[in-house]
């Protein structure tokens, strides 16, 4: 951006000086100065991006030499020796007053940094780490192939900075620096999730799974976790396109991970719903049928009583929290039979037809609560304890969703309950809220450009009453997210500091 605007000005102040030689050779020097270091500094950092990843990708088994160890005041490879949860990811100083953790990026107008909540200060001051803490990240990574199809919405972006080799080593250099314990990507390019993300990750303890868009699409959504902290029970992948149903007619997908922690389990979900701005009642059909998915698989019987484990929820959702598909999400209901589509507004006064009160055809199996109908009528039959391998393949055999990778259930075997199906409401009990707040100081907070900064990537949690939860989840803290005057300041995005065009975002999370 800075060598842009010396260019420009320098050809500005050619043109103004063109009968003053004099003049402009005054003035050409100290602007070719400051042209020639933005060069040389570009160079740099496409050489420490390069010397960065040959470190990253070598073999794990050889163990660091001294002058590889991380110094004072930068990210360890080694999380458990750490006290305090701040310095678990040691993010910057302390600042004395607030105890924030604070970042300064090579761009000091943008700072990001760790945000506690009140219980985050707690454990803070006490300097205590507890074992059931852990750090879920989700970032969207703008895959090479996409950037490429749509390269016109990067004209104003540093060619270099595009390039695939220097936006890698800069995703890894974030992962490597905040070092989250589970970590959900979107757009990540088929070819690139193993030949790159799952063998630099796996160098850094991780391991990891992957499900395609379907159709001929390129990318998918990937789910990273550290193997020494986490162990996988149970996976279910969601493929939003159902054929013949005009409201689920897109390649979107979501992966579902059931994840066990020192002794407890938590549900964890990313997706990346459609983009198309207009078309609101697609990403409404979405979240109905990847909420009933999470509620399958968080569902378990305690003491004879139905319960869910916890649920985090994470992904690219292209929608903003004033959106009606949000609304459902944060609020577990919503009245969709007086919308207009396919953009969710208010039919009062518009020429739009309303959407009816039959979002998705009752053959899906997928009800109004969100919840699979097959299912709830086999739950009765449910036994104590955890999920089975039985149980979870009976599941499957009963759904009525299409799926590229099983067969779909009979769909006269779906009538059952249709007082269940076409109410115009929409509701699900999961209890989810986000964990970032949306607005700092009555100013919105952002995480892409779409036409306008603006907010569509998000970490949802579950916040169920303790009659109807195995555990609780606690939010400790959040990574802050740039403000939109801060984000007009950043520039356009990737970057030589942003990879993608894309913000990561960051949450601490304490099982209890």
């Amino acid at each position: 951006m800075l060598r842009n605007f010396l260019t420009v000005r320098l050809k500005s102040l050619r043109n103004k000086t063109s009968n003053n030689p004099l003049l402009f050779q005054l003035v050409c020097p100290p602007i070719n100065r400051q042209l020639h270091c933005s060069s040389q500094l570009n160079k740099r950092k496409t050489v420490l991006d390069s010397e960065f990843m040959s470190r990253i990708m070598s073999n794990s088994d050889n163990p660091p030499d001294s002058s590889s160890q991380p110094k004072a005041g930068t990210a360890r490879d080694d999380r458990d020796d750490d006290v305090q949860i701040v310095k678990e990811i040691p993010r910057g100083k302390l600042e004395p007053k607030s105890g924030k953790a604070l970042y300064h990026p090579q761009n000091p107008l943008v700072r990001r940094h760790l945000e506690f909540t009140p219980l985050g200060h707690k454990y803070l001051q006490k300097g205590m780490k507890p074992e059931t803490h852990f750090t879920v990240m989700s970032y969207n990574v703008l895959a090479q192939e996409l950037l490429h199809q749509h390269s016109y919405l990067y004209k104003q972006n540093h060619p270099d900075s595009l390039q695939w080799s220097g936006r890698f080593s800069r995703f890894i250099r974030e992962i490597n620096y905040l070092k989250p314990d589970i970590l959900c990507l979107q757009e990540v390019q088929e070819d690139h999730f193993d030949s790159f993300f799952k063998t630099a990750l796996a160098n850094m303890g991780y391991v990891g799974t992957y499900k395609q868009r379907t159709g001929d699409k390129c990318d998918g959504c990937a789910m990273f976790w550290q193997e020494s902290k986490l162990k996988l029970l149970e996976q279910t992948t969601v493929e939003f396109y159902q054929p013949g149903v005009s409201v689920l007619d897109k390649d979107n997908i979501a992966l579902v991970s059931r994840l066990q922690l020192a002794g407890r389990q938590v549900v964890v979900a990313t997706t990346h719903l459609v983009y198309n701005p207009k078309r609101s009642d697609i990403r409404l059909a979405q979240v109905q049928l990847l909420l009933a998915e999470l509620d399958r698989v968080s569902h378990c019987i305690v003491e004879g009583t139905a319960q869910h484990h916890p649920v985090v929820l994470t992904g690219d959702f292209n929608l903003d929290p004033g959106s009606c598909v949000y609304h459902l999400i944060t609020s577990g209901e919503l009245r969709y039979d007086c919308l207009s589509k396919p953009r969710l507004k208010n039919c009062s006064g518009r020429l739009s037809p309303p959407l009816g009160s039959k979002l998705v055809p009752s053959r899906l199996g997928v009800t109004d609560c969100c919840r699979h109908a097959s299912v709830l009528t086999d739950r009765s039959d449910y036994k104590e304890g955890d999920r089975s391998v039985e149980v979870v393949n009976r599941e499957l055999n009963m759904l009525g969703l299409y799926h590229s990778e099983r067969r779909a259930n009979d769909a006269k075997k779906m009538t059952k309950g249709e007082h269940q199906f076409g109410t115009g409401v929409l509701k699900h009990n999961l209890h989810l809220k986000s964990a970032y707040q949306h607005r700092q100081f009555n100013r919105p907070e952002a995480t892409t450009h779409q036409d306008e900064w603006m907010t569509v990537d998000y970490i949802f949690y579950s916040q169920m009453p303790e009659a109807f939860s195995t555990r609780s989840l606690k939010l400790l803290s959040t990574w802050r997210l740039p403000t939109v005057d801060e984000c007009n300041v950043m520039g356009a995005i990737p970057n030589f500091d942003s990879p993608s065009d894309h913000l990561p975002i960051l949450a601490d999370f304490l099982l209890s």
